[in-house]
């Protein structure tokens, strides 16, 4: 099977950006997370410069340590930024009152329709 060079230094780019975004977004240090993921600190940094391959059980460790599903680890950032807009909006659509939920769901319709 050939491997799509450019493809897989896209996939690394935005592997390492996510990683280090998460790991910063927890407060955790490279050492850190190198830690609850049983990883080498060093491994980590290999990671979020893009240095590092890693397997499908690892990036499983990282997304349980960083909270997200693994899918999260590999979106670009402007899904990214969607993904947490539209989990915001969940978290407040289960706390808001009837007419606003209805408000919202109109709006939803429409832009669906649009789309």
């Amino acid at each position: 099977m050939e491997i799509n060079e450019a493809k897989m230094t896209e996939f690394m780019e935005i592997l390492a950006v996510n990683i280090k975004k998460l790991r910063k977004g927890k407060g955790y240090s490279q050492e850190r997370l190198a830690e609850l993921a049983g990883l080498h600190p060093t491994y980590v940094s290999h990671l979020e410069t893009g240095k590092a391959n890693p397997t499908v059980a690892i990036l499983l460790s990282l997304s349980e340590r960083l909270g997200v599903n693994v899918e999260r680890l590999l979106m670009p950032e402007t899904d990214f930024l969607a993904d947490e807009t539209l989990q915001k909006l969940q978290k407040r659509l289960e706390t808001a009152d009837s007419g606003k939920k209805a408000a919202v769901t109109g709006i939803l319709s429409e832009l669906d329709k649009l789309i």
